[in-house]
C-alpha cells in the first residue's frame, strides 16, 4: 500500500512539474529562428507606415498586410509595398515578399520590383531582382545581386550585376557584366 502510494504520488508530482513548465513556457513571448535571441514585442494588421522629412514633405509609405516588431528595434513586414516620393515628381513604387526594417534602411527580399510609371520627362522602368536594401534617408537602392531593367510594354531590356539607383535624381547605374537587349520597331 505505502508503495503504491509512493508510485501515486510520484506520478502526481511529475504530471504537475509538466503542467507548470508547459504554463511557462506559452506565457512567454515568441522567439523566432531568424532572430535567434530576440523577442517579438508587437504585431500589427493592415500597416501603413507613412514618413516626412523634417520641414514636413512626404517621403515615403509602406503598406502591408501584417508587420511584427521585435525587441532590437527591427521590423518584419510581409508583401511590403513601398511607395518612395520622389522631389522630382517620379515616384517609385517598390514591392517583395518580405522586408526588413531597421531604423532607416529596409532590406527587400524575395520577388523585388522596382516600378517607375511614364511621366512627362521619364520613360516608364520595371527593376526586378532578388533582393534589394533601401536607404530611407538617401532615397538609395542598392544591390549586389543580378538585376533587370525593362521596359513596360516592350521586350527591351538590361541586365546586369549590382545595382546603385538614386530615386531622387531618377538615375539608374548597373554595375558590372551588363547586357542589353533592345528591339527597334
Amino acid at each position: 500500500m505505502l508503495r503504491q502510494t509512493f508510485f501515486s504520488s510520484l506520478l502526481l508530482l511529475v504530471f504537475a512539474g509538466v503542467s507548470s513548465w508547459l504554463v511557462i513556457e506559452t506565457s512567454r513571448p515568441k522567439r523566432t529562428a531568424a532572430y535567434s535571441g530576440v523577442t517579438q514585442d508587437a504585431k500589427a494588421t493592415a500597416v501603413t507606415i507613412t514618413t516626412f522629412t523634417p520641414t514636413g514633405i512626404l517621403r515615403y509609405i509602406i503598406t502591408s498586410p501584417t508587420a511584427r516588431h521585435f525587441d532590437n528595434n527591427t521590423s518584419i513586414i510581409t508583401t511590403p509595398h513601398l511607395t518612395a516620393i520622389a522631389p522630382t515628381g517620379s515616384n517609385w513604387s517598390v514591392q517583395a515578399q518580405r522586408a526588413t526594417v531597421k531604423n532607416n534602411k529596409v532590406h527587400l527580399s524575395g520577388g523585388v520590383r522596382l516600378h517607375r510609371p511614364k511621366s512627362k520627362t521619364n520613360q516608364a522602368l520595371l527593376l526586378t531582382t532578388a533582393t534589394l536594401d533601401f536607404d530611407i534617408d538617401k532615397n538609395l537602392a542598392t544591390t549586389t545581386k543580378t538585376v533587370t531593367v525593362s521596359e513596360p510594354g516592350t521586350d527591351n531590356y538590361i541586365q546586369g550585376l549590382g545595382l546603385r539607383a538614386n530615386l531622387n535624381k531618377g538615375t539608374v547605374q548597373l554595375l558590372q557584366q551588363v547586357q542589353s537587349h533592345y528591339e527597334i520597331n
